[in-house]
């Protein structure tokens, strides 16, 4: 199989010798070899996956003359799934992995009653506002065991429920 790799804080070759170092849609990133990152997902190759999804509504209803009602409704959506090098390496392999799994959905209602009185000094506006949302982030960062680092450097979740009314 594998021999170890050079002792940590040897100089390694992490820049492609092929890169020019020029600004381009180009990029060389290695493989994380899964016998040092064993918990490496996608059989340790790199990969990002992303996906948003939107929308808004809205609908006015004038309630008299000079006086409307109005209700925004939106939600949004949107995921992260990814596992990189986590020094974009692109040449020697990184020394550590970076796996990342992150959601966010977000719900929210306004409803707003408002006058538009020309011939009267004074105005109003009155609403009301609720968000209902999540956001969850999960990150794993893994060491590259043939340059002595732990399998794992870090591991958490962190998740926020917000709610709010106003």
């Amino acid at each position: 199989p594998h021999a170890p790799g050079p002792p940590l804080g040897q100089n390694l070759a992490f820049i492609n010798p092929n890169d020019n170092c020029q600004v381009a849609r180009t990029v060389s990133l290695v493989t994380l070899d899964t016998t040092y990152f064993p918990d490496a997902r996608n059989t340790g190759v790199p990969s990002l996956r992303y996906k948003t999804t939107f929308g808004t509504g809205e609908i006015d209803y004038n309630v008299a003359p000079g006086v409307s009602l109005t209700s925004t409704t939106a939600y949004y959506h949107h995921r992260v799934d990814g596992i990189l090098s986590g020094t974009n390496a692109g040449f020697a392999g990184s020394s550590l992995s970076s796996d990342n799994r992150f959601h966010r959905s977000d719900f929210t209602q306004e409803v707003r009653l408002q006058s538009d009185w020309q011939d009267k000094p004074v105005n109003f506006l009155i609403g009301g506002f609720y968000q209902d949302a999540e956001v969850a982030n999960t990150v794993f960062v893994q060491g590259n065991a043939a340059m002595g680092l732990p399998r794992t450097l870090l591991a958490g979740t962190n998740d926020v429920s917000i709610r709010t009314y106003s």
